[in-house]
């Protein structure tokens, strides 16, 4: 996504998000399965989204906004960040036979 995109009116919940600030007129601004954060949340979205002639665009998110919207609050799409709790303090280390290592996480996102 380019522009500067910012929440667009306060108190949104639910699936879907009205922002502006995007670069003008541009399909496929944001693609579905791009990740976004606003709030202190990550999101994902679950289709993909055009800015207009003035630049907003609705976003359709595949998890639901947690906490009530600010207006203009920024929208961060580039290195979009989570906060995230191990849910063991295990963690596997795969090699496979062309010594290719892999590690394995198992982790929620902190919601308060």
């Amino acid at each position: 996504g380019t522009g500067t995109p910012l929440v667009k009116g306060a108190g949104q919940t639910g699936f879907t998000l009205l922002t502006d600030g995007w670069t003008v007129g541009q399909t496929n601004i944001m693609k579905r399965g791009d990740f976004l954060s606003f709030g202190g949340f990550l999101y994902c979205l679950g289709a993909p989204a055009n800015s207009d002639g003035s630049g907003n665009a609705t976003l359709e998110l595949v998890n639901r906004i947690r906490v009530a919207t600010t207006d203009n609050a920024p929208i961060t799409v580039n290195s979009p960040v989570g906060v995230f709790r191990l849910l063991s303090p295990r963690q596997a280390i795969h090699l496979d036979a062309a010594q290719h290592a892999g590690i394995v996480l198992e982790a929620e996102e902190v919601l308060a």
